[in-house]
């Protein structure tokens, strides 16, 4: 480096401005990657790697950077061009990850640059690394179990979670064709705090649901996640929400309208792009009213009792209306299942119908009881000071919280509140001991600040001690 104002003295004034113009721009973008370490991962006890060779190796390719164009005076231009070509990829490491070795199929390369990436990254290694492997392995057909394996085994169970740590065990659940789990894992990324991950995660969560979302046709779910204030404004994002408020029947859109939809700054204007968009088919909860209307004109038709009390009688005896009980149980059943799913995309189901009222009153008892048993298996392990690895520690929470937002769902206001009060202060010391004896601040800190929200609908007289907790879950001071 001392020889770079010698060498530039002897270059002609063309390139000598050429070499200037070079330098000003190396020098915005440091100005510009500084600023953005105001906006850095929180650490939550993962313990940090020694920075040493990293530091000194991207030292050395910023003097490459620098005395690269110098290269000039020798007329060296395809060393050069090679030169600044592997600085480029090397200097930025997740973008050459993203977008040069993930859609190649080089899961073990995807794996070795963003190892490599910056200090955005110091926390999520090697979870970080291990979701753009899984990722690579996951656009592949024909990816082997050896290698989901091998990417698998860079994680190390004994740390604590971290947004990136669910991100890794999504990515390598799609790897493997499970997307049922690898959604209900990237979904539960959003019960946690947006500082655990770096942004990178978080589009890597919001891409894969949105578009997942809109190949299964499920319009409603791309713009409510177009619309979570942890996703990022991206091209992809922007499409599909634009594509998502598109009325049913409309003509289709042009190249040069798609082209637009994905441009990332098209107005500061947030509302036209996420507006709601009228539903032309008909609900899943009309479509059980429907079905129970006809289900109880046969259960109230007295020719329908008569026949089976004539069938009863050549066959022998029987009781029609034990008969007709055990269909209505049967069918009741069957509700209870498909009420689940209604609840599940936001709709309201109707208690008019008594088998309809019968159905949610099966639903809500199943539901309380299965919330009951979740709260006491995770008291058990606490007192017992047993806990489960951070992953499925996890996953345990996310069952509950699945359990008790269906059970809020079903509009049941006394018994969402029993819910809330069979739950909380035996969850609220579950995520303490997590905290205090695991540390486990970020599975704690969503736990505490999905009970804050609880209790302030409930108007709990404990949300002042949970909302303390929360805010000292993360270090937060404030």
């Amino acid at each position: 480096m001392t020889g770079l104002v010698p060498t530039f003295q002897l270059l002609k004034p063309p390139l000598q401005i050429f070499v200037l113009l070079y330098w000003g721009a190396l020098c915005i973008i440091h100005l510009r990657n500084s600023g953005n370490r105001t906006r850095l991962p929180i650490n939550t006890g993962s313990k940090n790697r020694d920075p040493g060779m990293f530091t000194l190796f991207r030292l050395i390719l910023g003097a490459a950077f620098f005395a690269a164009p110098l290269l000039l005076l020798r007329e060296w231009l395809g060393l050069e061009s090679v030169l600044l070509a592997l600085c480029l990829l090397l200097f930025y490491p997740w973008w050459t990850a993203r977008h040069i070795a993930i859609p190649l199929g080089m899961p073990r390369l995807a794996y070795a640059l963003t190892v490599f990436n910056g200090i955005e990254w110091w926390n999520d290694k090697p979870e970080g690394p291990v979701a753009a492997a899984a990722w690579c392995l996951s656009r592949k057909r024909t990816a082997t179990e050896q290698a989901i394996t091998w990417a698998e085994k860079h994680l190390d169970p004994a740390r604590p979670l971290r947004a990136s740590t669910v991100a890794a065990h999504a990515m390598l659940a799609a790897s493997r064709g499970q997307l049922l789990e690898a959604r209900t894992l990237f979904e539960g990324m959003m019960l946690l705090d947006g500082r655990t991950a770096p942004e990178a995660i978080w589009r890597l969560c919001f891409e894969w649901l949105t578009t997942d979302a809109a190949a299964r046709g499920d319009w409603t779910a791309v713009r409510r996640l177009t619309r979570h204030h942890l996703a990022p404004r991206v091209s992809t994002l922007i499409l599909l929400a634009r594509v998502a408020q598109r009325p049913p029947g409309t003509r289709k859109a042009s190249i040069f309208e798609v082209f637009l939809s994905r441009v990332p700054f098209p107005s500061p204007d947030l509302t036209p792009i996420f507006s709601e968009v009228p539903i032309s088919s008909q609900s899943r909860a009309g479509e059980l009213k429907a079905i129970v209307e006809q289900w109880e004109n046969k259960f109230a038709d007295e020719r329908l009792r008569q026949h089976l009390s004539l069938r009863a009688a050549a066959l022998g005896g029987g009781d029609a209306g034990a008969a007709l009980n055990q269909l209505r149980q049967l069918v009741q059943s069957d509700l209870t299942e498909s009420i689940s799913v209604a609840v599940q995309n936001g709709e309201t189901i109707s208690e008019e119908s008594p088998l309809l009222k019968a159905a949610l009153n099966s639903g809500r008892r199943k539901l309380l009881s299965e919330l009951s048993e979740r709260v006491a298996r995770m008291d058990e392990r606490r007192r017992r000071d047993r806990a489960l690895p951070a992953i499925d520690e996890w996953k345990e929470f996310l069952a509950l919280h699945r359990t008790y937002s269906l059970l809020c769902a079903q509009g049941d206001r006394s018994g969402s509140g029993t819910a809330f009060y069979t739950m909380c202060a035996r969850l609220n010391a579950f995520a303490v001991w997590l905290l205090d004896q695991k540390n486990e601040k970020a599975i704690a800190n969503a736990i505490f600040r999905f009970l804050v929200s609880e209790a302030e609908r409930n108007k709990s007289p404990d949300r002042e001690i949970i909302s303390r907790n929360a805010k000292v879950s993360l270090g937060k001071s404030h």
